[in-house]
């Protein structure tokens, strides 16, 4: 096999491998249809092959809407005046009369030649007299361009409306007439579906280049809406990738005339510039008319947030005195709402011009006729502070999760008002007393454990100990417990207990590690809070394999007493929670259960499966409402749900399944009978914030059976 055959196997080769990018060799010339290439001379390849002339033509051809960039990697070629002898020339088109663009000899020759549409013809002349190696070029198709645009024309993707190629990067620089703006209405979108607009997508900026201000990245099915640039000029690229190809976009690149900018519009305050037209607003603090033009004053509303701003409406406009505005601040159960006022001046007296704050202290389960049929919760506001003269007040923290502000001006002298800032956060100390044994303390961020007189904070910061008296009480979800001295010999004549609290609807779970006592000293477990708890059994001796011990409730008590006699190693245990159990209880008090024990810290856990079976006495029914709700959202929840029956198991009817957000939640259940099952179930990924929910007993009544 002679070397140019051996050349050609080489191409048929890299053509089949790499989709990309082709390599070619030919002959001498040939057509070249791929997205970017190499091509060169046959003389550079084997200079010596005996061909004293060479005449070869190339062909680069793209899609219609595309350009031919190409690069002279290498050239060595003879040189004449005007390279009239031998040279590499390059032409706007597909034949020898094309418009010229460039023409190239001797050693200089390295750079990029553009053409104006999708065709470009490259035609070398060689008699190799002085065995010159000749050339070779790079090229690529490339999409976009600069457009100047006078009155308006379309915008699309390549080869729209068919679906775009992969692995494309367009860029388009787009120029109106200079007074007016440069804008883009989309007609249709489509690209690949991507979280964070990874994968194919389309940028634009308020400019001509790359380093412009971005007005955004947009992706997806979502069509974007107008855009509208602050001058004549619009930057916009599009990049696909090598995966999936959708169809596209189209749109209408329009030269639009500002009327903002201009005296011709009609609005009192605010003018908002559209596409070939204009809107009309309102300052803060007042509201559009019907007309859609004018403005009134406006203060108050309803607020579902847990960030935002109030202001007292401004003075600069005529606004009616003698008025009352109200603002109801509104944020998940469990959170508290903080005011933080950066400015304050009303009047000197609190009988004319006042400011009242009012926190909502209503009981979520003490309702009209218990809120097993269609009765609304009650709604008692009660005040909490009264403001006014000029000293800007201190922060000021709702009761509750509902705060009122109420701003009442009489028909006085005007003052300046009021502005302040809120901010909900959860109330940490309202969720299992903040993972703290006695006292938790809440602040804006974080909070804070205590501990009782007499006893210490332990290291894990939610635990106190008594050391003198050897008295645990334990908080903290997971951890380890040891015997004094541990591993050395305990002391004698001692008495230790350890209290264990978890989060409600979670038990306690005590594992022991390695146990050694003498016999006489025992370990007594305790099925609640102290030793007059059901007992769940004791322990002595020296014991390889104890089987873990579960409580039944959200407290264990632990009590470990030694003799006068011989002392041993003692113990070392390791204590978790266990989500789920049985809760029996006739009482009308408020319990919570919680999805998961580090609820409001983090997100649950994944590949759980929890069942809560609350009971009650046959004079009793369960009624339980979720106060907050945020599951792994999916069809007929397949993934995380909570599922509630109307019995102690999964044979009792099913008030549903429920999965998503709030907005999804299950409203007021009522059990028929004294038991309900809640079941709690995740998969492996997806985790969210949880769920909390109150439940409580009441007596059944004719009104409701």
């Amino acid at each position: 096999m002679n070397n140019k055959a051996s050349i050609l196997i080489f191409i048929v080769l890299a053509v089949k491998t790499y989709d990309a990018v082709a390599v070619f060799v030919a002959d001498c010339g040939g057509d070249l249809n791929t997205p970017s290439g190499t091509f060169w001379s046959p003389s550079y390849v084997t200079p010596n092959n005996g061909q004293n002339n060479e005449s070869c033509e190339w062909r680069i051809t793209g899609a219609l809407d595309e350009k031919i960039v190409l690069n002279i990697t290498d050239i060595d070629i003879e040189k004449s005046p005007n390279c009239d002898l031998n040279y590499v020339e390059l032409r706007d088109g597909h034949w020898d009369d094309s418009p010229f663009l460039a023409k190239f000899c001797g050693r200089d020759g390295q750079k990029a030649v553009t053409s104006t549409a999708n065709k470009m013809y490259v035609s070398y002349v060689y008699n190799n007299r002085g065995q010159h190696r000749g050339f070779s070029a790079d090229y690529e198709v490339i999409c976009g361009d600069h457009l100047y645009v006078g009155n308006q024309t379309q915008l699309t993707s390549p080869g729209y409306p068919d679906q775009y190629p992969h692995n494309k990067k367009c860029i388009w620089k787009i120029e109106v007439r200079e007074t007016k703006r440069a804008a883009l209405t989309f007609q249709f979108f489509d690209l690949e579906q991507t979280n964070g607009c990874l994968s194919d997508y389309l940028e634009i900026r308020d400019g001509l280049t790359e380093d412009s201000d971005l007005i955004g990245v947009f992706c997806n099915s979502t069509t974007p809406g107008d855009i509208i640039a602050t001058s004549n000029y619009l930057f916009v690229k599009f990049v696909s990738d090598g995966s999936e190809r959708r169809g596209g976009f189209a749109a209408t690149i329009i030269n639009d005339y500002d009327e903002c900018a201009t005296m011709n519009n009609e609005c009192a305050q605010v003018c908002i510039d559209t596409i070939s037209g204009y809107q009309c607003a309102c300052d803060p603090g007042f509201k559009l008319l019907s007309n859609g033009k004018d403005c009134e004053v406006d203060c108050g509303g309803f607020l579902n947030a847990t960030t935002g701003r109030i202001e007292s409406p401004p003075f600069a406009a005529a606004y009616p005195l003698n008025a009352t505005c109200i603002w109801e601040i509104v944020t998940k159960p469990q959170n508290r709402i903080t005011l933080n006022f950066t400015s304050f001046d009303l009047g000197e007296s609190c009988d004319t011009d006042k400011l009242e704050i009012f926190s909502n202290v209503s009981d979520p389960l003490n309702t009209p006729s218990d809120y097993c049929g269609s009765a609304s919760p009650n709604d008692t506001m009660e005040l909490q502070e009264v403001l006014c003269g000029g000293a800007v007040p201190d922060p000021i923290s709702s009761e509750s999760n509902v705060m009122r502000i109420v701003l009442n001006y009489d028909l006085g002298v005007r003052k300046p008002g009021f502005a302040l800032d809120f901010a909900a956060a959860l109330d940490g100390c309202a969720i299992n007393n903040g993972n703290c044994r006695h006292e938790c303390r809440n602040s804006t961020k974080s909070t804070t454990c205590l501990c009782h007189g007499g006893f210490d904070l332990q290291n894990n910061t939610n635990d106190c100990y008594d050391e003198y008296n050897y008295k645990y009480e334990i908080a903290s979800p997971y951890g380890q417990i040891f015997s004094p001295n541990y591993p050395k010999n305990y002391p004698i004549n001692i008495e230790c207990d350890w209290l264990f609290t978890t989060t409600p609807g979670h038990r306690i779970n005590l594992t022991f590690l390695s146990f050694k006592t003498e016999v006489l000293d025992p370990v007594y477990i305790y099925d609640g809070p102290s030793s007059s708890s059901r007992v769940i059994t004791h322990i002595s001796g020296s014991l390889s394999y104890i089987q873990p011990l579960i409580s039944t409730k959200n407290e264990l008590f632990a009590v470990f007493g030694s003799d006068g006699s011989r002392a041993y190693t003692g113990f070392n245990a390791q204590h978790s929670t266990i989500c789920g159990g049985n809760i029996n209880f006739n009482t009308t008090e408020e319990r919570y259960i919680y999805s998961h024990v580090d609820f409001g810290y983090s997100t649950y856990d994944h590949n759980t499966s929890c069942e809560w079976i609350i009971r009650t006495s046959s004079d009793y029914y369960v009624v339980l409402s979720f106060l907050t709700f945020h599951l792994e959202d999916s069809t007929d929840c397949a993934s995380d749900f909570v599922e509630i029956f109307d019995g102690k198991n999964a044979t009792a009817p099913s008030f549903g399944k429920f999965c998503g957000t709030d907005v999804s939640k299950p409203a007021r259940i009522c059990s028929t009978g004294e038991s309900v099952m809640v079941r709690f179930v995740s998969d492996g990924d997806g985790a969210q914030e949880g769920f909390s929910l109150v439940y409580k007993v009441m007596e059944k009544s004719s009104d409701f059976f």
